[in-house]
C-alpha cells in the first residue's frame, strides 16, 4: 500500500462475550463494515476537499492550466482517478484473534499529494 490507514481491532473481549451467550462473531463481516465506513469517509474527504482540515488551494498555475484544458478547479479531482483508486481490504490472524483493516491506494502519486515533494 502506497498511502493509507491501517486500523488494528482487538476483538478478543467481544468474541468471548458473544461466545458466552452462544453467538459466533464473524470478524470478516465486522471488518468489511469498518472498511466500507472508512472508504465512505475517504469519498467525503474528496467531496469536501478536506473534511477535517481544508486542503491547500490549487496554485494559480494549476488553475490556469486547468482552465486552458477546460477542466474544473476542484482539488485532486482533475480526472477523479485518485479518488477512485482507494479501496479497503482486511486480514485476520485467527490464532491471536487480531484483525486489521487497511484503507488506501496503490497510486504512488497519493504520497506526493499527502506529503508534498521537494522542489
Amino acid at each position: 500500500m502506497s498511502t493509507g490507514v491501517q486500523i488494528n481491532v482487538d476483538v478478543r473481549k467481544a468474541m468471548a462475550q458473544l461466545q458466552s451467550v452462544g453467538v459466533d462473531m464473524n470478524p470478516k463481516a465486522y471488518l468489511s463494515l469498518i472498511g466500507q465506513r472508512l472508504l465512505s469517509w475517504v469519498n467525503k474527504n474528496f467531496k469536501d476537499e478536506g473534511t477535517e482540515k481544508p486542503w491547500k488551494p490549487l496554485s494559480p498555475n494549476t488553475l490556469a492550466s486547468r482552465r486552458m484544458r477546460g477542466r474544473g478547479a476542484k482539488i485532486l479531482q482533475d480526472s477523479n482517478r485518485m479518488a477512485q483508486s482507494f479501496t479497503f481490504w482486511y486480514g485476520a490472524d485467527s490464532g491471536a484473534n487480531e484483525v486489521r483493516v487497511f484503507v488506501g491506494t496503490e497510486d504512488q502519486k497519493a504520497e506526493w499529494h499527502e506529503k508534498g515533494t521537494d522542489p
